[in-house]
């Protein structure tokens, strides 16, 4: 047959069409079937081919063409575009079909030309079509790829280019990056990295950039700075955004001290994800879930990949030797591991209990009970709190030594006394003398009573101390000699199980609603509410007001005359008034000091002083009570002291 008849014949046009497996010769395209065909490979003329479409298309109706243009450039649907042409969406759908198959008649031969250059690209961007009218494009591009040509050529409008398969499509190139990177674990590329990346994973491509811009703007790839791209939708959950930032810290990170460097880093990577103000929250959380990062120290994390090295390079086997020989019934402190191993272990990376910790959890971690970091117990010991443990030690009616706790529970002193302090099951008898509830002799009655007191009382005064309970029962609380009472009834109401108006803050119980801050409970705080409405105020009132909370007049001028605060100052020995009210403020207190501090080298009459040196002008006159009032408690001492001070010494 001639070769102009073959391309002229419809069957086997048709019959090339439907093949999927072509190949391609200098001069020929070849495909298989029963038989061998060789077409003539048309070459591709470097002229425009506008002139030749817009004859193709002047064979189809000029409303027909329009039906198409909405179909295919304006996105319309069949129900839309009959509504417009007063049509049914049938007549639409009709339409359509009789153009794309009037179009794919004539054009035949520039969709083979088409398809042949597809079968050696993969892609053609449609900008590099040789067609100058981007309309007259879009619908060439619509009819070649219509289902109804056969041509199994794809038209991507994402990535605005004819594709060969559906791998080559926005979405499925989306697909095997996403296939990939699970094998790579890698998201953040500077621009030649990530063209190379690309490169490797579609070979067959050659308009790289073009796929980059695309992603780009799709949201599917974000350009971090000029150089510098990162694949940020595959953290979708808060958790692995926090542990891809952790991936960037190899010596770890202290997660509340930098949690503003952590912010900002999910900011430049994740904006808008976590907001300001559940900043602390959020990171903490997605932290503390993740199973990619881990203590590292007492405070700080770092992710896995960091740990692995370590793990796979050190051999442990002295560690759990002396682990298996100090591991009782009990929980242990990793502490005393560690010291044993130090030098060793900050030799190759651990650098404390913490990070042993850690990395005996990963990689023994069927081996012994992982409790709360630095404690380990025995495999298949149920993981039990601290606390627990704490309490089950002390297991008789007895008081317990501070000391003797820490040695048994191996760990550090501070860290035994948080426990305690936070246990509502271990009492403290007396200082650094504990005892576990359950021994304490007190009635519940009597406790009862003593809670009901405490909550009528705060009410009433807002604030009382200790004494004032021990003083009401000092009838029923005398048959408890064994304890130091004040201690055990401060501990049972801080630790008490009911409803309570009030918090323990240290030897005083204050209502709730109290505003405790760091000073409010400064003697001098307290008094300078007191001068709120009056100028000064006496002895008297001040030992009334405070004698009413359980608290004697000798504690009185102690508390008062060793408090930091200076607020308040004696105008002489029976009358108190506010620093403001007799022109003094925090700079003439600063001179002050520093003016007796240099004038004196030894001990000296405080009158001869007041004599000697040139004190800032105040309203009233100074004297031994105000000046001694206003010096600092680090710098100075009293003779015969601070409450009646007679000579004054620098410490």
């Amino acid at each position: 047959m001639d070769k102009q008849e073959i391309l002229k014949n419809q069957e086997l046009l048709e019959l090339y069409l439907n093949f999927s497996e072509v190949n391609i010769t200098e001069n020929s395209l070849i495909f298989e079937s029963k038989f061998s065909i060789i077409l003539p490979k048309k070459a591709r003329s470097i002229n425009y081919i506008d002139h030749e479409l817009l004859e193709i298309f002047s064979k189809v109706k000029l409303k027909d063409i329009e039906v198409l243009k909405k179909r295919s450039i304006e996105k319309k649907t069949l129900q839309e575009i009959g509504k417009e042409l007063k049509i049914t969406r049938e007549r639409v759908r009709q339409i359509e079909q009789k153009a794309i198959k009037t179009l794919n008649f004539h054009a035949r031969p520039l969709i083979i030309n088409t398809l042949a250059e597809l079968l050696k690209k993969s892609m053609i961007p449609i900008d590099d079509l040789p067609i100058k009218d981007k309309e007259l494009k879009l619908l060439y591009c619509a009819v070649i790829s219509h289902p109804l040509s056969k041509s199994k050529i794809i038209f991507d409008k994402n990535l605005m280019a004819l594709v060969e398969y559906k791998e080559f499509t926005f979405n499925g190139i989306v697909s095997k990056i996403e296939y990939t990177f699970q094998e790579t674990n890698k998201s953040l590329f500077m621009k030649e990295d990530l063209i190379e990346y690309l490169k490797s994973i579609f070979p067959k491509l050659s308009n790289i950039e073009q796929i980059i811009d695309a992603l780009v703007k799709k949201d599917k790839l974000r350009k971090i700075d000029k150089n510098q791209y990162f694949f940020h939708y595959f953290y979708k959950p808060k958790r692995p955004m926090v542990e891809f930032v952790f991936s960037h810290y190899p010596d770890g990170i202290y997660v509340h001290q930098e949690i503003d460097t952590i912010f900002d880093e999910l900011e430049k990577f994740f904006p808008n994800i976590f907001t300001i103000s559940d900043k602390k929250r959020g990171i903490a959380t997605a932290v503390g879930n993740s199973e990619k990062i881990f203590l590292w120290d007492w405070g700080k994390y770092i992710h896995v990949m960091y740990i692995n090295p370590i793990l796979e390079s050190y051999d442990f086997t002295k560690v759990l030797h002396f682990i298996d020989e100090n591991l009782h019934e009990t929980q242990i402190d990793l502490k005393f591991c560690f010291d044993k191993f130090e030098k060793e272990l900050v030799s190759i990376g651990i650098p404390n209990k913490f990070a042993l910790h850690t990395c005996l959890k990963l990689k023994f971690p069927d081996d012994y009970s992982y409790q709360d970091s630095p404690w380990i117990s025995k495999a298949g010991t149920e993981r039990r709190s601290l606390n627990t443990t704490l309490v089950n030690l002390l297991v008789e009616n007895k008081i317990y030594a501070l000391d003797e706790l820490v040695s048994s529970m191996q760990t550090r002193k501070l860290r035994v006394q948080q426990l305690i302090d936070y246990s509502p099951d271990v009492i403290a008898v007396d200082t650094f003398k504990y005892k576990n509830r359950k021994f304490i002799e007190l009635p519940d009655a009597l406790i009862n009573k003593l809670v009901e007191y405490a909550n009528s009382k705060v009410l009433e005064l807002d604030f009382f101390y200790i004494d004032l309970i021990i003083d009401a029962f000092s009838q029923e609380l005398k048959d408890y000699p064994q304890y130091d009472i004040n201690t055990v009834i401060l501990e049972l109401l801080k630790k008490c199980k009911k409803e309570t108006y009030f918090n323990i803050s240290n030897t005083r119980i204050v209502n709730k609603d109290y505003a405790v801050t760091k000073d409010s409970l400064n003697f001098h705080v307290i008094i300078n509410n007191l001068l709120i409405n009056k100028d000064i105020i006496s002895i008297n009132d001040i030992s009334n007001y405070f004698a009413i909370r359980g608290l004697s007049p000798r504690l009185i001028t102690a508390y008062f005359t060793q408090s930091k605060i200076k607020m308040i100052v004696r105008l002489d020995k029976e009358r108190y008034t506010s620093i403001k009210n007799i022109g003094l403020n925090k700079d003439n207190i600063d001179d002050v000091n520093l003016l007796v501090e240099n004038t004196i080298d030894s001990e000296i009459h405080i009158e001869d002083l007041l004599t000697n040196i040139k004190l800032p002008k105040i309203s009233v006159e100074w004297n031994r009570y105000l000046l001694t009032d206003i010096l600092s408690n680090d710098k100075f001492s009293f003779i015969p002291n601070r409450e009646n001070p007679s000579y004054i010494n620098k410490k």
